[in-house]
Formats: C-alpha cells, structure tokens, sequence
C-alpha cells in the first residue's frame, strides 16, 4: 500500500514533505556550481525563497544563473525536477560561463531518524552493490538507491539519470545529499528528474511506481515486466569459454569441450564464444578486424560455427563483443577501420570508437552484426558499457548521446538476433537508465571461483542489485562451476534468479547429475518465471554478515520458490522462518512447504510461520504451493523447480490428471486415501512418505491418474 505525500512550503521558503502528520525531509540549501570557463572559478549560491514564480517551490538567483525545483506528485510518490540556466554570457573579466561538469547543482535533504538501510551504490564503472546501516550518515557516494524500513513502511529515495544529467545519493550527518552531474563540459541549462520519493507497505510496487514516474518526465519508453520478452535462447542451459578458457580460446578447445558432453550424453542448446576470439591487436588490446582470429580460429567463425552446429547440434552460437569495438577501440588503418570508417570518431583519451549519434550506432553495429549472423552467429554478449560514460566524459556533445549509441545499438541487436543480447558491465546509471528494449542485464560483478569464498560477495550483488534493477531487466547472474565446492551454493543461486543459467566448467569438469536437476535432457531448463528479490525481512539487513539467514523469493506458475542461504554462523546451527507478509507474492490462505532437503511437507498459514534451521555456508530450496482441496501437486521433485516439470493439472470428483514433461519423481501432497496412480493409462507403483506420495516417471512426457 502507498502512502499519501504531503507537500508544504513554510514562509520562510523552507519545502518540508510530510506523509501524514510525519515530516518525511525537508529540503535546505541548493548550491549551484558554475566555472569560468578559462579560470575554473566556482560560484555557489543559496536558495532563496520563491513568491513570483507560482510553478516553483524553490528558486536560486544571482546575476548568472537561474535555478529552479519543482515537485510532481503521482499515485502516491513524489518527484523532483529540476530546470537550471545560466543567463549570463560570460563573467565581468570576459570569461564564459558554464555548469560544471560535476556537481553542478546540489541539495541538502534532512532526514530525521535512524532507521536500517540499503543503499545501492556504484563501486566501480561498471557495477553497483550493497551497503547497509542505520545512519544515513553511512550512505555511500554514488548511491542509486536508498531503501529506509520504518516499522512495516519502506521509504525510498531513487535517484534519476536523465538525457541531461545522473543524480547521485551520500550520506550526512543530517539526511541525504543529492548531487546532480552531466559531465560535459559547457553545458549552460539542464533541465530534469534528478530525485523521485514514496512509501509503503510493498518497496517493489513502490519502485515500480517510482520508476514509471521518473521515465515519463522523461518522455522515454518504459518496457514493464522484462520477464515477458525474455529471448527464447535463455530459456536453455548454456556453456560459456570464458572461466574455462579466458583469452585462450580457440575452436579446437571448443571442440574439446564439445566431445566431453557428447561422452557424458550431456546436451547443451547453446554456448557462448567469449572475449578472445576475435582478431585483435592483443598489446594494445584494439579490434583489427570483424572475423575471428585466424590462428586460434583457422576455419574462420562460421567454419566453428558450422561445427557446432551440424557435428554437436547446438541450436544457438553467440559471442562476446566489447563496446568500442575492443578493450581500447579499434585500430587506426585496420580492416575494422575501413570497414567502420564512416561511423567512427576520435575521442579525447585518442581511442577510435563509435561516433556517438543514433545513425552512427546503428550503422557501427548493424555493420558488424549482419556480418555475424550471416556466419551462423544468433545472440551477442555485449560488454565494456560502463566505459559508454568514461568514454563520452568531458566532451561537448548532444545531450542524448549515450541514448543515441543505445537506441542504435538495441535497434541492431533486434534486426540481427530478434533481441537476443547480454548486457554486461553495464550497472552505471547511464547505462541502466539508456536501455530501453534489453531484457537481460548483469547485475554483478564477475563469479570468481578460484578466489575461496567469493560467492559471498557474488550472492549479495546480484540479490540487492536486482532490487534496484529487477523491474528494467532481468539480472543475469553470471557462469558457475559444476565441479566446485559451492556448485549446490552456485546452483540454488542461479535457479532463484529467473535468468540465464550456464556453466563454464573446463575439459573434463562437468558433472552431469549437476545440470540434471535444472534441465530437461533436451537442455530445456526448468525455472523461475519472475524476477528474483529479498524477502522484506532481509531487505534492509546484511543478515549473512551478521550470522542469520537470507531468503530471496521468486515464483513459478502459482508456487512461490524461497532459496535460503547463510555463510559464517555461529554454533551448530542457525534457526529460521518464512512468515508470509515478508514475501509479498503470497496471497492469502494457507501454504504446504516443501524442503528438499528433508524431503518433507510443512505448513505456512497467515497466522502461522514456517520455521526450519541450517548450518554454515549452506543453500537450502522451499517450494510454497498453495493448498488444495484432497491433493496438492508438488511437481518434479528430482528438479530444483519442481512444478515447472508439471505441464498440466485437471481435477475431477474422484481423479485428478496431470501432464509432466521429464522424467525423474512426480510428487504429490494428499491426506486423503488414494486409491491407485497409473502412469500413460497403466496403474503403476508409488511409495508414500510423510503424506507425500512419490511415482517414478522414466518418461520424458507422461501423463499421471491419481484415483481417490
């Protein structure tokens, strides 16, 4: 439930927002920078009250700029804009004026109160995690977002990355401050959403609200529920060189891989050519030209491909592409210069990339893309984007730049590989903000196996990074290990994600028993169909550091799936519990739980919790299916998603009917008397444990007759 905000202005000018008779903030002083451009003198300004000008809540005047706020309210969540300009051409000593490029405008927010926290910040260029605390003091620089838990109301500050600028959230010792950069030199207006507000009951309807807001002052397409589109090609198991073969790559190492599942009657749809296989200049770290390199690939891409394809049937190729082309751009007088050359330009930092209009975009990637698809090529992994913003710092330029290379580049993408694309190092706001036809998106950073506890850090970013992009794209949460002592760490967490699953095991390393549990033997996976998030009661709360359990819910048709995880604990054990109102896509009624560890049913009712325990450093899978009347289909329980292995339920007054699709143990939850199961019309023998009745299936498609 959303609250109702309060916008009032004092006579002394002061702007307070109040949800109920609760202050909320109150905004004090704005401060705007600008420089002279040939001296680099800074101006700063304090608010002033503005009478005059109805529209505006709040102006700042002096003799060269003119800055104003204004707050929009919708549906309960608050937005503020802000236009700024400055009027004078240059200063009383000749010298023009300007913003700066950093810091141009900002504010100060007080905020009353110590409450627990999660703020989402951006680490490195390329990716954001988490921080918690209970001082907003202990905000970090570069926070996107800001989740503050208030009882059982969540408050949150989001900030926006418009054409013409990115916001950015840190802590004080009296509230929040917002810094609002556009880090281009010259700029003399801007003018946008910079921060948006709300609060309730449910924090991911509330930033789904916030977001849809904040993208329509922008005038921007808003694409809801990336789960929806999500590319078909993901929707199988995958295998990726890149842990296993680094820059290494080569198509007889690939072909080695491939006889290793063909040995083991493993069957993996698709498989991912990462960096290193195409011709670069590999000191420099520059593209030299569009086909594959010809040592390491002497066949050419499509002489690979063709192998994949006819000799291992795998249905989808894709390859790893970095944004400018290579690492540090292309090489100046290259095959991939040539062919290029009309989209390109040169940078400050002197790399040769793509010229940052709409038409240039296109023209760069449709030119290498028809290239790939017509050599067998299906899907693109496209990384480096954090180096979009790096790239274009500093430069006088269009405001919509890094939307121009993004509308060209995703319009390639859909022309060439129906959508078909990974999005990675990309969780800058620029980049997250500039998307807007992508489905998948990494949301941390990389899986590093060989680095002992690593995992850690992985299952925190891609949890809490999702909360502040779960509802743009669905988070790839990158490769693992099927030979590692995590793999049931690694798989529990991917499973939960609702986006690609793959391995990237090295010759020899794949255990099949692994990928048997997420997969059809048609490499058809068996998964979530949302987007994965924390349960409230975690959301705010670092609880792995802190020795207790943490809970990330998705759903699969009307089940809610609940992957539990805990890392260094003290004692023996550690005890916890799903409480309903804690995961908001239950509805109400009573829940059957079931662990797969204990291989048993428990019970989740409005009133009552679901309590269970685990050790340290352990992943443990509910299933939460609602209860029904005489039986309740559990699904295929030899897979981590048991009901997606479930096609098909009918129910009649003494038979119930349901269509499987792999084999493996159908499970079923009855406490009345059945009276016989036949599998494909024959009756069939089943075992019954703790009330749950258990049946063998050998068949990929089956259909089970339960009779009462």
């Amino acid at each position: 439930m959303e609250r109702t905000i309060s916008v009032l202005q004092t006579d002394s000018g002061k702007i307070i927002l109040t949800d109920g008779d609760r202050e909320i903030l109150q905004v004090n002083d704005i401060t705007v920078h600008t420089v002279h451009c040939q001296n680099g003198c800074f101006h700063n300004f304090e608010r002033i009250a503005c009478s005059e000008d109805s529209d505006a809540l709040f102006s700042v005047r002096g003799n060269e700029v003119d800055v104003k706020l204004r707050i929009h309210q919708e549906n309960g969540v608050a937005a503020f804009e802000f236009s700024g300009k400055v009027k004078g051409r240059e200063n009383k000593e000749g010298y023009p004026l300007s913003f700066t490029q950093e810091h141009a405008l900002e504010a100060s927010l007080t905020i009353k109160g110590k409450e627990p926290f999660l703020a989402n910040y951006q680490h490195k260029t390329w990716w954001l995690r988490p921080e918690f605390g209970s001082d907003l003091s202990e905000v970090p620089e570069k926070s996107q977002i800001i989740i503050r838990k208030r009882e059982d109301i969540f408050e949150v500050f989001l900030a926006v990355c418009g054409n013409q600028f990115r916001s950015d959230l840190s802590g004080t010792a009296e509230g929040i401050h917002l810094a609002l950069s556009s880090f281009c030199a010259n700029r003399r207006e801007i003018q946008g959403c910079a921060l948006v507000y709300g609060s309730g009951t449910n924090p991911y309807q509330l930033i789904r609200s916030m977001i849809r807001l904040a993208k329509n002052m922008q005038d921007r397409v808003f694409l809801e529920q990336p789960e929806i589109r999500y590319p078909e090609v993901f929707k199988s198991m995958g295998w990726c060189t890149w842990d296993s073969l680094g820059q290494n790559v080569s198509e007889l190492a690939i072909i080695q891989k491939m006889e290793e599942f063909r040995k083991k009657d493993i069957y993996i749809p698709w498989v991912l050519i990462d960096d290193g296989w195409s011709d670069v200049d590999r000191e420099n770290l520059k593209l030299r030209g569009l086909d594959a390199d010809p040592e390491r690939f002497p066949n050419g891409l499509s002489g690979t491909v063709k192998i994949l394809k006819e000799t291992y049937h795998v249905a989808y190729v894709g390859v790893w592409q970095a944004w400018k082309g290579y690492w540090y751009g292309i090489e100046a007088g290259s095959d991939a210069h040539h062919a290029f050359a009309p989209f390109l330009t040169r940078y400050g930092s002197g790399e040769l990339s793509i010229m940052p209009t709409e038409t240039a975009s296109f023209g760069f990637w449709n030119r290498w893309h028809s290239e790939l698809r017509k050599k067998g090529i299906d899907f693109v992994k496209i990384d480096g984007q954090g180096s979009v913003p790096t790239m274009l710092s500093g430069d006088t330029r269009e405001e919509t730049a890094i939307g121009n290379l993004y509308s060209g580049m995703e319009a390639s993408v859909f022309l060439n590989f129906d959508g078909n694309l990974i999005n990675c190092m990309g969780m800058a706001p620029e980049n997250v903000w500039n998307r807007e036809k992508s489905t998948i998106s990494r949301s941390s950073d990389d899986y590093t196996p060989t680095i002992t506890g690593s995992i850690l850090e992985h299952t925190l970013q891609n949890c809490y990074n999702n909360v502040y992009q779960g509802d743009l794209f669905v988070g790839d949460w990158d490769m693992f290990w099927t030979s590692h002592e995590e793999t049931h760490y690694s798989s529990v967490l991917r499973v939960i994600s609702g986006g690609p699953i793959y391995i990237s095991d090295g010759l020899g390393k794949t255990r099949k028993e692994v990928l048997d549990r997420l997969m059809r033997t048609d490499g058809t996976l068996l998964k979530c169909d949302a987007v994965a998030r924390p349960s409230l009661d975690c959301l705010t709360k670092n609880v792995l550091a802190n020795g207790k359990i943490l809970k990330i819910y998705n759903t699969c048709k009307n089940s809610v799936f609940i992957a539990c995880f805990t890392w260094d604990i003290t004692g023996e054990e550690t005890n916890g519990n799903i409480i309903k109102k804690d995961i908001p896509v239950m509805n109400p009624g009573r829940y059957l739980v079931y662990d797969y560890e204990q291989q048993s049913v428990g019970i989740c009712d409005d009133s009552i919790p679901y309590d269970f325990s685990m050790s340290s450093r352990q992943a443990k899978l509910l299933e939460l299916i609602p209860e029904e009347k005489d039986i309740t289909v559990l699904g295929m329980v030899n897979k981590y998603i048991a009901i997606a292995g479930v096609d098909y339920i009918q129910k009649f007054q003494d038979t119930c009917i349901v269509d499987v699709n792999c084999s493996g143990t159908f499970a079923l939850f009855s406490e009345r008397e059945i009276k016989a199961i036949y599998l494909n019309e024959e009756e069939t023998e089943y075992r019954k444990e703790k009330g749950i009745y258990l049946i063998q299936v050998p068949y990929e498609k089956s259909t089970v007759t339960i009779k009462f």
